[in-house]
């Protein structure tokens, strides 16, 4: 909540650095939350759906477009599956973020996808995942479709997932950190 009540603050400045409108591309940072223990009976809880969609570009461009913060619908006993999950809502979500973008440019939209979980990569990479076979019944996710989106996420190191501002408990220097290149203000002066 906190991050999100920045976010929409007017005065923030976000980083824009003069990049030609074309030169851009969309990136999905998406992550899953712990999924816990429920209270009443101890049995592993729903875990927490998250993305940052931004805007990037080689000269530092950093531009975010939507972020979400959300419970997942299915209980997951395992940090691959609701990651799988949390990636399936993110690139729904990218895509028709990434259609209303193109609407003003002249070339399509590279979009990429970005995940901490090598899991989710490999498991889309080859279009299955024996594994996480039981999310295709529970959560209506399949990793051959996701294939297909043509969004194959890279991994990154979880210290530069965006996405943990909306999934995670996180420190004041974790936050600073990630908050750096977000915007031009320092959020802990």
């Amino acid at each position: 909540r906190l991050v999100g009540s920045e976010m929409c603050i007017r005065d923030r400045k976000f980083t824009y650095c003069g990049e030609n409108w074309e030169d851009l591309w969309e990136a999905i940072y998406a992550d899953a939350g712990e999924c816990g223990k429920n209270d009443e009976d101890g049995k592993p809880g729903r875990a927490i759906s998250g993305y940052l969609i931004a805007l990037e570009g080689h000269n530092g461009t950093f531009l975010p477009l939507a972020w979400l913060s959300k419970r997942q619908i299915v209980v997951t006993d395992a940090s691959a599956a609701s990651e799988a999950i949390a990636w399936n809502i993110a690139v729904k979500h990218g895509m028709a973020l990434g259609m209303m973008v193109e609407l003003f440019r002249k070339t399509a939209l590279p979009i990429h996808g970005l995940v901490d979980n090598d899991a989710i990569r490999i498991a889309i990479l080859h279009g299955v995942s024996q594994k996480m076979a039981h999310l295709g019944k529970t959560a209506k996710l399949s990793f051959a479709q996701l294939q297909q989106t043509g969004i194959l996420p890279t991994h990154i190191c979880g210290e530069k997932n965006y996405a943990d501002l909306m999934t995670k408990v996180l420190g004041r220097v974790k936050i600073r950190q990630l908050c750096e290149r977000i915007y031009r203000l320092d959020l802990m002066e």
